[in-house]
């Protein structure tokens, strides 16, 4: 299909992460009973308490925690750096490889025990992102080498096909059966090119009903957008099937647009289907302007409710109304103070959906004087009656978390001046 030229008056700029410490260290499982903390160490909680780290201090570093739709298997993305000594005991270059594993977590949080399973994936080069299947039979893996981004496809079983290049990170489509993703187009592929760099939202197809990955496929280009490829720009599928990403509206010709300087706005894809065809739609937003901060959101399960994180730890949520095009924003945590910038380590981790109103997030709890306490929490909020008066309270659950032992909980006072 040629490509969808949606709105032919603007197009829409994908643009780089703002300044804000979004780092996905927590993940509810599916049934929303047991939550992985990647701190220090891999360790699993409940609301009433935590597990001792599960996979030994010299494991390495886990990257990615993806939980399989049985609620106890996961895929991990680590990476372990091998030291090497030559034989005359010369340090030599040490190795780094990343890998992707399954892994089996069986047992109650107090002796949760990992059963190691087959590696699926692994390499030299850094892994970007890992995006599992709503089926839990595949993964996605994207990877930046020599200036390219590569995607790639893999089985359970550690069957393997590359089926993009120049692509940033995908989402899949709720079939489990094709991937969307932003593309970067090439000079003969749009006029555009000549004022800004251009890419495009695909679809492409990569296995077949049992999850067999396809030989062959026909990718699909949707909408354009205009903005780097190497950007850390977002998009997710949400149940209906629609797409829901951030962009800059810029009005053509674009020349001489200065993208950062302007607000952001999320946007709404919808795929044709037999009533109506593919329309493309800006999401009205009340209440404060979120600007690059739109580029964190996360979707609740059901697609109604949307998580951003914005710089100096703010969290809000966006309750979006019945036609999914417009909503209100609630702020859940107000940024620090200026008075604080000069505190690093501080915004914890990115917000986590436990449910389709319940949501994780960190706070700081910076006033804490000489007491032993937390100088950081993570808390269940209730949000079935978002934007109410009476809505519920906080629920910590780090509350019988091990002090000083969950590394995304410090904060770092910082020597630097503030400029």
């Amino acid at each position: 299909m040629k490509i969808l030229k949606l709105i032919t008056a603007a197009l829409f700029s994908i643009t780089v992460l703002g300044a804000c410490d979004f780092e996905e260290r927590l993940s509810w499982s599916p049934d929303g009973k047991r939550m992985a903390v990647l701190a220090d160490q891999l360790r699993l909680a409940d609301l009433d308490s935590i597990s001792k780290p599960v996979l030994g201090p010299n494991f390495g570093p886990v990257l990615y925690f993806r939980w399989l739709p049985d609620n106890h298997h996961a895929l991990l993305g680590y990476r372990r750096t091998k030291h090497h000594l030559t034989k005359a005991g010369v340090k030599a270059p040490d190795t780094t490889l990343d890998y992707v594993q399954l892994f089996d977590f069986n047992g109650d949080i107090k002796d949760v025990k990992a059963a190691a399973g087959p590696i699926v994936f692994k390499s030299s080069v850094p892994i970007d992102d890992l995006r599992l299947s709503p089926n839990g039979k595949l993964a996605a893996i994207t990877q930046a080498h020599k200036g390219r981004h590569k995607l790639s496809v893999v089985t359970l079983t550690g069957a393997l096909k590359v089926v993009a290049v120049n692509v940033s990170k995908p989402d899949w489509a709720r079939d489990s059966r094709s991937l969307y993703f932003f593309r970067e187009l090439s000079p003969k592929d749009s006029g555009y090119i000549t004022f800004v760099p251009v890419s495009t939202i695909c679809n492409l197809p990569v296995a077949d009903l049992n999850g067999a990955l396809l030989a062959h496929s026909s990718r699909r280009d949707l909408a354009q957008c205009a903005g780097e490829l190497t950007s850390d720009s977002r998009l997710r599928t949400l149940q209906d099937g629609s797409l829901l990403f951030s962009s800059t509206p810029v009005k053509l010709p674009a020349c001489g647009v200065m993208f950062g300087l302007q607000e952001r706005a999320l946007f709404r894809y919808r795929p044709a289907n037999n009533e109506k065809k593919a329309s493309l739609e800006q999401i009205a937003i009340a209440g404060p302007a979120l600007v690059s901060a739109l580029d964190t959101f996360e979707p609740n399960q059901d697609g109604t409710k949307i998580a951003i994180l914005g710089e100096k730890g703010a969290v809000r949520v966006i309750s979006l109304n019945a036609d999914g095009n417009g909503g209100e924003v609630a702020v859940l945590e107000k940024a620090l103070p200026q008075s604080d910038a000069n505190l690093s380590g501080s915004f914890g981790s990115a917000p986590c959906w436990r449910n389709a109103n319940e949501l994780c997030f960190s706070v700081r709890n910076l006033k804490s004087g000489d007491s032993p306490a937390h100088e950081g929490a993570i808390v269940l909020q209730d949000l079935s009656e978002v934007g109410s008066a009476s809505m519920p309270a906080r629920q910590i659950v780090s509350r019988t978390w091990p002090v000083g032992q969950i590394d995304f909980l410090k904060v770092i006072k910082s020597t630097k001046k503030q400029i």
